[in-house]
Parts: structure tokens; sequence; C-alpha cells
């Protein structure tokens, strides 16, 4: 008697059910099981073993590089434009660290350090920097881009309200560099500040 496995389990008991098939005048009947023994593999005991299996042997590189490209591209979006305080590049940090002990499922309980818990992967601060300065030195260098000649622009009409003036991307430019903001379009203009980004990252 053939036999043939039910998608539609009900535990712990069910009726059985059975089909009945003429092939070539001889009546055959298929019995419904819930799983069944083939080759010596419970079916649907295995397939589920099997997906754990897989599961459990994905590699922490290969974790690294999906939330890289699913995760780290969601919460960094837009990074080009934003001007950041240190206490907010420290919250996105601690965020960054969070979703990534998550994906990788370690508990901050045990004792494993940033740097073997990034593998592969920049420190989110020089991610974003990245993205801020790339794009920064591009649109410099391209004088037809509107964006070239308001890019160091800074406000210097009115009178400054009381209390810690805001930040402006000129300034952020300044942090990311280390240079003074006189210098930063002249290490543009010369691709030396492309040079030393690539060396640092």
């Amino acid at each position: 008697m053939s036999k043939w496995v039910s998608g539609d389990y009900r535990p712990p008991l069910r009726p059985l059910i059975y089909f009945c098939l003429y092939v070539e005048k001889v009546l055959i009947k298929i019995k419904s099981v819930n799983d069944f023994c083939y080759l010596g593999s419970i079916i649907q005991s295995t397939r589920k073993a099997n997906a754990w299996k897989a599961l459990d042997g994905l590699n922490e590189k290969l974790k690294r590089s999906v939330f890289k490209a699913v995760v780290e591209s969601v919460l960094t979006y837009g990074s080009s434009t934003w001007t950041l305080a240190k206490q907010q590049e420290k919250s996105l940090d601690g965020t960054y660290t969070c979703l990534l002990r998550a994906a990788l499922n370690v508990s901050w309980k045990r004792c494993r350090t940033n740097e073997s818990l990034y593998g592969h992967l920049s420190p989110l601060f020089v991610i974003i920097r990245e993205r801020r300065l790339n794009p920064a030195c591009h649109l410099w260098r391209n004088k037809d881009e509107l964006a070239s000649s308001v890019l160091f622009w800074s406000p210097r009409h009115g009178k400054r309200s009381i209390g810690r003036p805001h930040r402006i991307y000129t300034d952020q430019l300044v942090d990311d560099t280390g240079l003074c903001s006189e210098d930063i379009p002249v290490a543009m203009s010369e691709r030396t500040l492309d040079c030393a980004l690539r060396t640092f990252l």
C-alpha cells in the first residue's frame, strides 16, 4: 500500500484517509499519513531538522553581509546630509551594535568585544563619515552642480539667538576631516582628502 504526506496536520489524532486508484485494472489504496520513512529518513521530521541545521550553519561572516545589506542601509539612509552632535553619534552607534548583536544572536551578557562582534564591518561613525565626504568631494569638484556653490555656505546675517549655535554642514565636515574650513576645499580639489579617507577606512 502506498502513502502520501498530508499537509493538513491536526495533532494529536485525525481520521485516516484513503484514496483508491485503478491502475491497469488493479486497485491501489493510497493512505494519507502525517509522516513516513522514505529511503531511511523520516520525511517531515528530517526536513525540519535539516532546516534548523542549515540555520545554525550560517556563519557570522554571511550574517554580517546580510545585516549590512538589509539593516545598515535602512539605518544610514540619507546620512550623507546629516549633521550630528556627539550624543547623537553615540546613540546611533549603540543602536547599531544592539541590532548587530540581535542579528548574530549574541547576548550582551556574553563578554565579547565590539572588535570581534563587528568582524569585517566598519564602525557606524566611519560609515556615515564616508557617506558624507564622498558626495561632498564630488559636488565640490563638479562646478556645474548648483550644490557646489552652496556647499560651504554659512549664514552671516541677522542676530544669533541665545545659546549654542546651530550645527551646520561645514562644522560637520570640519569634524570629519580634522581640517579647518579654509583647507577643506583645497584638499577636495587636489583629491588628497579622497586618499586620506581611503587610508583611514
